[in-house]
């Protein structure tokens, strides 16, 4: 925005503009009058009226005010006490602003008027099913317990792991497949291990891990409700989902996904049946998850996704806040726009000003937060020179002249 000026300098400053009849330039919502400071006190400024047009001054107007003094440029914003006559009395301004660094003046939106963002995003595609839950895809701590030299040394230490541990065990890749059964389609869509503890028992309601890592029986009942089962229906259709392993001999049992970025790659599967009737401890679990992301990044680094890279388009309409004939500021909620808008990123803008359509190639420039919504500031790259003469007419409600231009 610029320097805020002290409290000493801001009294040099408007004795400087009384004494030396310096022309101000006040702006209102599409008006401008041109007047210069004849006296002040800790609660006014008084101005007289030098040219322009007063009728759409009214009293309680927040305005711009705009001045140059020994070759810096100043700005503050205010609101109208009252007028009367030529007389135009302001109320001290909160703050005074010097060297502002904005080609253009800012213009407050009023009315609702909303713009479209058009983002080119990369995106990959994999011959494997997509899943709401995003993997980071850092890099595996490294770990004694795990041969990474290669993909078949890493599959050989798991193997022997496994073989002293439980009574099967397998690794299900699901390139070029969709998620069939029940299990599948759970880790597909909650992206947690399922484990069952025992066959003997329910499903646990609390899970004894330290981060959200395995399905509770909370986590059933929602699944169930997100597939429309009816409530008197869920808590049979869990029992039988435990009723039917244990038919089959199953005593204790473990689904662990395997993801890379937003991909369902496959799962670990590990069981133990009445030759080795015991639960499968939480330690092991623990070994199994750390596995499944040592084997992501194994499989990445060994070349194993062949991606496919597509250029997409994401459209998202947000609010403007202010506009000037250089850039604007706009607002939205969305975290992924949030994430996707880093400072200097390209986008392309479209929004209609009395009825015509601009399209505007910008870059970000700012960005911050409140506690609801996310701001960005965003400056014009390439815009038509018809398309910038009608903004700034629009804007200013004058024609252009480039050495009209104001600093701010």
């Amino acid at each position: 925005m610029g320097i805020p000026v002290n409290r000493i300098e801001r009294e040099f400053i408007l004795k400087s503009l009384k004494e030396g009849r310096v022309s101000l330039s006040v702006l209102g919502n599409k008006w401008e009058l041109q007047s210069r400071l004849i006296q002040y006190n800790n609660m006014e400024l008084q101005c007289e009226i030098l040219h322009g047009d007063t009728k759409l001054c009214r009293e309680k107007d927040d305005v711009e005010v705009f001045f140059s003094l020994q070759n810096n440029h100043f700005t503050f914003n205010t609101q109208i006490r009252s007028r009367t006559g030529n007389l135009l009395f302001l109320l001290q301004p909160e703050e005074l602003y010097k060297d502002a660094n904005r080609g253009y003046r800012r213009v407050k939106v009023y009315e609702e008027t909303n713009i479209s963002i058009l983002l080119k995003q990369q995106q990959l595609k994999l011959n494997f099913p997509r899943t709401s839950v995003k993997y980071p895809g850092a890099i595996p701590v490294l770990s004694d317990d795990f041969d990474q030299s290669s993909i078949s040394r890493l599959l050989q230490s798991f193997k022997e792991k496994m073989i002293q541990s439980v009574s099967e065990h397998r690794i299900q890749i699901m390139r070029d497949r969709l998620p069939e059964n029940y299990e599948e389609q759970l880790m597909v869509e909650t992206g947690k291990i399922i484990w069952i503890p025992s066959t003997e028992k329910d499903i646990p309601a609390i899970a004894p891990f330290p981060r959200d890592l395995v399905l509770t029986k909370d986590d059933f009942i929602k699944y169930e409700e997100a597939q429309n089962i009816p409530d008197y229906n869920r808590e049979k259709r869990i029992k039988n989902f435990i009723f039917q392993k244990k038919i089959k001999g199953i005593h204790s049992e473990v689904y662990c996904p395997v993801f890379y970025l937003n991909y369902f790659v496959g799962y670990i599967y590990v069981c133990n049946k009445d030759d080795l009737k015991r639960e499968i401890s939480r330690e092991l679990i623990e070994y199994i998850d750390q596995f499944s992301r040592v084997l992501s990044h194994s499989l990445k680094e060994n070349g194993y996704f062949k991606t496919k890279t597509d250029v997409v388009e994401a459209t998202y309409n947000a609010p403007v806040i202010d506009i000037s004939a250089s850039g604007l500021l706009f607002s939205h909620t969305s975290y992924e726009l949030e994430k996707e808008l880093d400072i200097f990123k390209e986008l392309s803008v479209n929004f209609t000003i009395n009825g015509k359509k601009l399209h505007l190639d910008s870059w970000v420039i700012r960005k911050f937060k409140d506690k609801n919504r996310f701001y960005f500031g965003i400056q014009f790259r390439k815009i038509n020179p018809d398309d910038f003469c009608y903004l700034y007419e629009r804007l200013y409600n004058k024609p252009f002249q480039p050495q009209g231009k104001y600093i701010w």
